[in-house]
């Protein structure tokens, strides 16, 4: 028995406002390592991007741009406001609204993303994650360039290099916790 559209929607939405607040907690756990501390915010994106309809994924991560904008103390190590939105590294932001739907559009027009094969859909994930990254990390560093002096050697040596071993690690955590969620009907429907 599946569940029925509004219910689904109405858990959807749920899971959307979740990984809205799990973004912004993840916020809080960070490492500096230069101008954009390595956080656990992309991790719970990834969740997101995974588990939540397009239409959902971009509205949670617009909801956790929003909930920055008006003053929660949200974005990396606490910040806030329109200032870092229109920063150095407000580029992440965009490119986290823009990477998760993505991601997720990825993951639900893809059919091996609904296999019976463990492996087949867990591949799946780790390519719309790829993908995520790739935007996450292009967007953020185009405006990190855009926004300084840097050339685009000294962008990628401090802007992008330093976390991708992070994010390779995320990467491939990030599936087998989503797929483990979604075999349990958190958030999406069977």
């Amino acid at each position: 028995m599946t569940a029925s559209p509004s219910r689904d929607s109405v858990r959807q939405f749920v899971g959307a406002v979740s990984f809205a607040a799990l973004v912004g907690v993840g916020a809080w756990i960070s490492l500096p390592v230069g101008p954009v501390p390595i956080t656990l915010q992309v991790f719970f994106l990834y969740l997101a991007a995974i588990l939540l309809r397009p239409r959902f994924a971009l509205l949670s991560m617009t909801l956790y741009v929003l909930m920055g904008l008006v003053g929660l103390p949200v974005y990396a190590s606490g910040g806030s406001g329109l200032a870092v939105l229109i920063g150095p590294t407000g580029g992440y932001l965009v490119g986290f609204i823009l990477g998760a739907t993505t991601a997720s559009l990825v993951v639900h027009a893809t059919p091996f993303s609904r296999s019976p094969s463990r492996l087949k859909r867990v591949l799946t994930f780790l390519v719309a994650l790829l993908i995520c990254s790739a935007i996450i990390h292009g967007v953020g560093a185009s405006w990190g360039k855009y926004q300084t002096s840097l050339d685009w050697k000294a962008v990628f040596l401090t802007w992008v290099l330093p976390f991708l071993p992070v994010d390779g690690v995320k990467i491939l955590i990030a599936p087998f916790l989503a797929d483990e969620i979604r075999r349990r009907r958190i958030f999406v429907s069977p």
